[in-house]
C-alpha cells in the first residue's frame, strides 16, 4: 500500500472518532427521562386491594407495577418502580399521586 493511501485511511480514521454523538445520545435520553421522573405535577398512582396485598399501577408509564403489604408502604414501592422503569435514582422521583380503587376499580376513593 502507498503512503499516500495509508495517510488517507489514517485521516478517514480519525474523522469518523471525532464525529459528534448523535443527538438521541443515551445521556440526552437519560436527561429527558430524569427530567420526566422529576416532573413537578408527579405520577398518579392507582391502588386496589384484591387480596392481601395491594396491587400498584402506574398508568402513565405502560407496564410499571408493584405491590405492597400495607397502603402506607405504596409511595415508596410506586417511586422505586418508576426509578427502575425510568433508570433513574429513586431521589430522583417526583411527588406519588395516590389513587386507592376499590376491588372493581370503577372509581378513585380517596
Amino acid at each position: 500500500m502507498s503512503r499516500s493511501r495509508l495517510l488517507k485511511r489514517l485521516s478517514l480514521a480519525d474523522a469518523v472518532r471525532t464525529v459528534p454523538r448523535k443527538a438521541n445520545s443515551r445521556e440526552q435520553r437519560a436527561s429527558r427521562w430524569t427530567a420526566y421522573a422529576q416532573s413537578p405535577m408527579g405520577h398518579g398512582v392507582e391502588v386496589v386491594r384484591p387480596g392481601e396485598w395491594w396491587a400498584i399501577t402506574v398508568p402513565s408509564l405502560r407496564g410499571v407495577f408493584s405491590q405492597a403489604s400495607h397502603l402506607d408502604e405504596v409511595p415508596a414501592a410506586a417511586r422505586e418502580a418508576i426509578a427502575l422503569m425510568l433508570d433513574v435514582d429513586t431521589a430522583d422521583v417526583g411527588p406519588i399521586d395516590v389513587h386507592v380503587q376499590d376491588q372493581g376499580g370503577a372509581g378513585a376513593l380517596t
